[in-house]
């Protein structure tokens, strides 16, 4: 088909899209998960950025306790959703996770 399907809903029309965000979880026209790690990866950079000003440089703290933060907040945040898009995780997926 050289041009997209127009689709009606009750007279309005419904837009196609590369992707949408439901509940908190990207989903792209792929269903490949990967702007949904992308897209969680950039909040988490926001995030321990903001933890780190907050803190401090070295937050004063040992690196036992440094880590406290970072698995109730950042690990939680990039792990949202996991249930569903993580079953069979590609290594491209694993790669940007690490």
């Amino acid at each position: 088909m050289l041009r997209s399907p127009k689709i009606t809903w009750n007279g309005y029309k419904i837009n196609i899209v590369k992707s949408f965000k439901y509940l908190g979880i990207h989903v792209d026209d792929r269903l490949n998960w990967l702007e949904h790690i992308n897209k969680q990866g950039e909040k988490a950079i926001k995030m321990q950025q903001n933890l780190k000003r907050i803190a401090g440089g070295n937050w004063g703290i040992s690196q036992i306790h440094r880590w406290t933060p970072y698995k109730t907040v950042i690990e939680r945040m990039l792990a949202h959703g996991s249930s569903a898009w993580c079953l069979n995780p590609t290594f491209k997926m694993k790669r940007k996770l690490s």
